[in-house]
């Protein structure tokens, strides 16, 4: 049951939080912090309880909220960490945000020189010194009787602990009656200010924060050797906080925390105003750490007199992989110490830490009381904004409006729903090592020149190409071993029962292999093609593609007798202008790739192999857009009613197939690399090998839901892509360069 309880809220808040519709709230923005709060004189107060009192954020925009001990708004308790709060006209939810006691340190300085305005260059050229024994004084600025006073010790260091929020920060050394004021964040768990600087009455100071353009990171991640690295665009923001103009600044921005990647620096030279601030801009990646860090970045300002002021920030560095949380909706995310991520609208995506055991708490709440809306939640993967489009199943889910009805969501999950008026949603993000997610890693590579194609089957990998057939043992994947090499010019393979399958253009023929004997192969029989390229092999059929002077062609051959395998059937492809590149079947259907103008995919009919018939051919032309099939087809995967289709020179289409005689265009699959030229499908994930310039990656993406596509991991190859294959835990690209053996989890 709500617990009622009259409360007085600060009047600012009500310009803060809007007048109770989505549109006044997405319009509304916080200054500073967005806290505001405390007494108002003139109004009817009642106190706020003290288990209420502290820091809490608006569902609908992520406007910070203090509560005092009064406020004006009537507050509904739905649990400890939520409330409802109105008043005559607005009326919206908001949750707790940030702990009491947070741990705050910093360093207090006081310029060297006594000159009023820096004249005198001490020798060291550096205007800071610590200072021991001066008071620094932190109080609430949204509550003044929020607050604490607290020495330097003999290294200038001092250290406090108060409730997550926005303080006003001021220390003055009585004894040279240099002062330093500034307002400063102190969020969840521990609080690293930095350097606060004390100077005289006439001249300039400076004080350092890091600016982020993505509001929902809260954490930063690393990658090992062979992965794609995250890089971070973030900016520094030097404001000058004293009470003189400075001009004539540079800025040097440094670390030498060894798990910088990379730290790559916008130079900027310039002046501040008074009360002003100049930004820095900064990309950054990192490698993964042993142990969860906090990675200090050094900035030094150096003024026109070579006096140098120096400050730090710190980033929070994750030793855990990081996984996407998506959500369109309003709504927030709850991580470890409270911090809360704003969800919904185009900033909804969030990376959070894999740790085995972990709940993260999400809430949503309607933009006000008064108002309807679907939401949309994935783990794991991502969200495109048109799947709430024409949502209308009202009643799903329902009820989960407590904390003990909440969803729970474990990876590769996603839900769409619907808030009712004056209603609220929780889920639980929950981590188990069942469904932990992926990591991808380089083991080794083999040494290899001229590999076309690569399968596996069993303890054995499989190569083939001008070499003619390589076998593998990958019992030990970081350490495979040549167990056989034999014949000469095959192109494509095919396993199937101990059987390989292998195409030869040059020798003109379909060959079938006893490899029940990795270490001694044995041909035992063929069959005659011109020029055969691609194959598929569909129980004790196989679909291989030819060309000769007449044309291309689809040949459905019986293989069921590996002696003697003969063609039933074949069809000529229309428009085809090269060989067939690749075919994949379902049911009765085939799917075949080849050049043609903007490349083509045809469909084909093979109920009756002895005559197979042509259902109908795809070009980009027929979705009336030229950044659909822009070049030839490498590839085809087939995963339940969807065709995938790498682009050599974009991405990887995806298309329904339900309706074979139709296919239509579905979600695209993203792919950073934007070239897609081999694929392979396990496990509902897809996995795309492609290149872009000259950076060549390995990209996996969930496929499982029709509508929620995203990637969950990349890697960099090392050679051009010639054929991919997954086997458990462990992926095979075969390049230019030889095989590269891929640890995927």
């Amino acid at each position: 049951m709500f617990k009622m309880i009259s409360v007085l809220f600060v009047a600012l808040a009500l310009s803060a939080c809007g007048g109770g519709g989505s549109s006044s709230s997405s319009s509304s923005s916080s200054s500073s912090s967005g806290d505001v709060g405390g007494y108002v004189p003139g109004l009817d107060t009642n106190p706020v309880p003290l288990y209420l009192q502290g820091q809490w954020q608006d569902v609908r925009n992520g406007n910070k909220i203090w509560l005092g001990s009064e406020t004006i708004f009537t507050v509904t308790e739905v649990d400890s960490n939520l409330i409802k709060l109105q008043d005559m006209t607005v009326e919206f939810f908001a949750v707790r945000a940030g702990i009491d006691n947070v741990a705050v340190t910093g360093v207090l300085n006081e310029v060297v020189t006594a000159g009023a305005k820096g004249t005198v260059i001490p020798k060291s050229g550096i205007a800071q010194k610590t200072i021991a024994g001066v008071e620094l004084l932190l109080t609430n600025v949204a509550d003044s009787s929020v607050s604490v006073a607290v020495v330097s010790d003999s290294a200038g260091n001092f250290s406090a602990s108060l409730p997550s929020g926005r303080y006003n920060a001021i220390a003055t050394d009585v004894t040279t009656s240099s002062t330093v004021e500034v307002e400063i964040d102190i969020a969840s768990n521990v609080t690293d200010v930095g350097n606060l600087t004390l100077v005289s009455g006439g001249l300039y100071n400076f004080k350092t924060e890091i600016v982020s353009n993505d509001v929902n990171e809260y954490l930063y991640f690393g990658s090992l050797a062979g992965q794609i690295p995250i890089e971070y665009s973030r900016q520094l923001s030097v404001k000058n906080i004293g009470n003189q103009d400075a001009s004539g600044l540079s800025f040097n921005v440094s670390s030498i925390d060894p798990d910088i990647k990379v730290l790559d620096v916008t130079p900027v030279v310039g002046g501040v105003a008074q009360g002003d601030s100049i930004t820095i801009p900064f990309t950054i990646s990192f490698n993964r750490p042993s142990a969860n860090k906090n990675v200090q970045i050094n900035i030094q300002i150096t003024d026109i007199n070579n006096q140098v002021w120096t400050d730090k920030v710190l980033l929070p560095l994750s030793k855990d992989i990081p996984v996407t949380f998506d959500a369109r909706g309003n709504g927030v995310l709850v991580t470890p110490g409270r911090t809360l991520k704003q969800l919904g609208g185009g900033a909804g995506e969030v990376k959070v830490p894999w740790v085995d055991g972990q709940n993260l708490e999400i809430v949503f709440a309607n933009s006000d009381v008064q108002s309807e809306a679907a939401y949309a939640v994935a783990f794991g993967s991502s969200i495109e904004d048109y799947s709430l489009e024409g949502f209308t199943q009202t009643g799903i889910d329902e009820p989960n409006n407590t904390t003990v009805d909440a969803v729970t969501l474990t990876m590769g999950e996603s839900k769409l729903s619907y808030l009712h008026t004056d209603d609220i949603d929780y889920y639980n993000l929950q981590f188990t090592n069942a469904v932990q997610p992926f990591d991808s890693r380089k083991l080794s590579e083999i040494a290899q020149t001229g590999i076309l194609d690569i399968a596996t089957e069993g303890n054995y990998l499989y190569a083939v190409g001008s070499f003619g057939l390589n076998i593998y043992d990958i019992t030990t994947p970081d350490s495979p071993v040549l167990v056989s090499t034999s014949g000469s010019n095959y192109n494509q393979i095919k396993l199937f029962l101990n059987r390989a399958y292998v195409t030869s253009q040059l020798s003109d023929r379909l060959y079938i292999m006893d490899v029940s004997t990795p270490a001694t192969p044995l041909t035992t029989g063929s069959v005659a093609l011109t020029e055969p390229f691609a194959l598929w092999l569909e129980g004790t059929t196989a679909f291989v593609g030819s060309m000769d002077l007449t044309g291309t062609y689809l040949n459905v051959v019986d293989v069921s007798d590996s002696a003697t395998p003969s063609i039933q059937g074949s069809v000529l492809i229309p428009g085809a202008t090269s060989n067939i590149r690749s075919v994949v079947s379902r049911l009765d259907t085939v799917f075949v790739s080849h050049n043609a103008t903007g490349g083509m995919i045809t469909v084909i009919d093979v109920t009756d192999p002895v005559a197979p018939a042509i259902i109908t051919s795809t070009t980009e032309s027929s979705f009336g857009s030229t950044d659909v099939l822009q070049s030839g087809i490498a590839d085809l995967v087939v995963y339940g009613d969807r065709l995938f289709a790498a682009d050599t020179r974009l991405s990887t289409h995806s298309f329904d197939i339900s309706t074979p005689a139709s296919i239509t265009p579905a979600l695209n699959v993203n792919n950073n690399f934007h070239y897609s030229r081999e694929m392979a499908i396990d496990g509902g994930y897809l996995f795309s090998a492609g290149p872009y310039n000259t950076i060549r990656g390995l990209t996996i993406s969930n496929v499982k839901k029709p509508n929620i596509d995203g990637q969950v991991a990349q890697l960099l190859l090392a050679g051009y892509p010639r054929g991919i294959t997954v086997a458990g835990n462990y992926a095979y690209v075969s390049t230019d360069l030889g095989i590269e053996v891929i640890q995927l989890k």
